[in-house]
């Protein structure tokens, strides 16, 4: 009897029949949903919070690409999933292929999560497989914003990567011309060199060689 009352407790457990569902899954099911979940634009933090708790769902769980919870956050600025991961010390330097969180919210120009990052002490000079900082990443794909606040928080204007690129070579190669701006504006060095010997000049198109004539090194 003791047993089946037991069964009937869980059953009036609001909490149990909520999750209920989640019990019966496979893993593969599950990790696909979480993933899901970090992705919205309004998550259900609570049954995140939840399939975390139960171990349903690991922490540590990667997708199919081997990215990480708390890369997914980064990418789409998801400041409470960020949070809640960083709460229950997750790593904040996790690396996937080489690249931090902190790469991947300067990509998607998440500045929520990338003030986060580094209020939490992600490493602001990370290096991916190329040598290149997250002020590489922003550079390359014109997130103004996160490239300001690596700035303000002091990250190295002129860091080198593999190929000696610096963040403004980044920027003039892909035709970012907002981060661009912003890195003369900070005194970036314009004649910097590549091991190729080119400057960010070199790199650059004819329209941005129009908007940003300063980029010339010889520019007056």
């Amino acid at each position: 009897m003791k047993y089946i009352k037991l069964f009937e407790n869980y059953f009036e457990d609001e909490e149990f029949i909520r999750l209920a569902p989640y019990f019966l899954m496979s893993s593969e099911k599950l990790v696909k949903i979480i993933f899901d979940e970090v992705k919205k634009d309004k998550s259900d933090v609570q049954l995140i919070e939840d399939l975390l708790d139960t171990q349903l769902v690991s922490i540590e769980v990667t997708n199919e690409l081997g990215a990480s919870l708390l890369h997914y956050a980064a990418m789409y600025d998801n400041i409470e999933v960020a949070t809640l991961l960083l709460d229950r010390d997750f790593n904040v330097d996790e690396s996937w292929w080489g690249s931090t969180s902190l790469h991947y919210a300067a990509r998607d120009n998440s500045v929520q999560v990338a003030t986060l990052l580094l209020d939490r002490g992600a490493k602001i000079e990370a290096r991916d497989e190329d040598q290149r900082t997250p002020l590489h990443w922003a550079a390359k794909y014109d997130s103004r914003a996160v490239a300001k606040l690596l700035l303000d928080r002091g990250a190295e204007i002129d860091a080198r990567n593999e190929y000696q690129w610096t963040p403004l070579h980044d920027a003039a190669r892909s035709d970012s011309r907002a981060v661009a701006k912003l890195l003369l504006d900070r005194g970036a060095k314009i004649d910097a060199r590549d091991r190729n010997q080119q400057t960010p000049w070199d790199l650059t198109s004819k329209v941005m060689k129009n908007a940003l004539p300063q980029l010339n090194p010889n520019y007056k």
